[in-house]
């Protein structure tokens, strides 16, 4: 018999709750449709990085006896994962897993300066990409030792790629921005 699993269904679900509430809040309070559909959308990745990430989750029995060393629970040497996918090649397992970190925060770097013009500078998407990255890895870590076994690694080049995948976003995000206020006619 296989050990159990909490699905990633949980994430989903919250999601259409909150995608509820916000809907309904936003109308109630005037808000234009646009950005209740923006905040609906980065709620969806918002969700959909939970679940891709933290789910499943494994439940007992675990199967692992005692903590070992930080090894297999830290990747802690900047570029040593990048490098092993790049070098397995762009179409192994390890060089998909890569571009997926990448192309997971892409959406944050775009939503995030449609949202609030707080936002809309590089270094603070840059900082807001790391510290969700940090968070996920961090909540990875947290319950790989609450399980007393390496269910996910905190991997420093996901950091390194999640940031990077924030910063594709927000020059996507900017490239259309600039094309947007060149296509708007003046106003006159």
């Amino acid at each position: 018999m296989g050990s159990l699993r909490l699905s990633g269904e949980l994430p989903l679900l919250a999601f259409l709750v909150i995608a509820g509430v916000l809907v309904w809040r936003g109308r109630r309070a005037g808000v234009p449709m646009a950005t209740i559909a923006l905040r609906v959308a980065l709620s969806a990745w918002a969700a959909a990085l939970v679940a891709l990430t933290l789910f499943p989750l494994p439940l007992p029995p675990y199967g692992a006896g005692d903590v070992p060393g930080l090894s297999p629970w830290i990747e802690p040497v900047p570029l040593r994962t990048i490098g092993r996918a790049v070098a397995a090649g762009w179409t192994s397992p390890e060089a998909r897993t890569l571009v997926g970190n990448v192309a997971a925060f892409v959406p944050l770097g775009v939503l995030a300066p449609m949202l609030a013009p707080r936002w809309r500078s590089w270094a603070r998407v840059a900082v807001l990409g790391f510290a969700i990255s940090l968070a996920v890895e961090a909540s990875q870590l947290a319950l790989s030792l609450a399980m007393g076994f390496p269910w996910r690694v905190f991997d420093v080049d996901d950091l390194i790629v999640n940031t990077a995948g924030a910063m594709l976003g927000y020059v996507l995000w900017r490239i259309g921005w600039l094309a947007y206020r060149h296509a708007r006619p003046a106003a006159g």
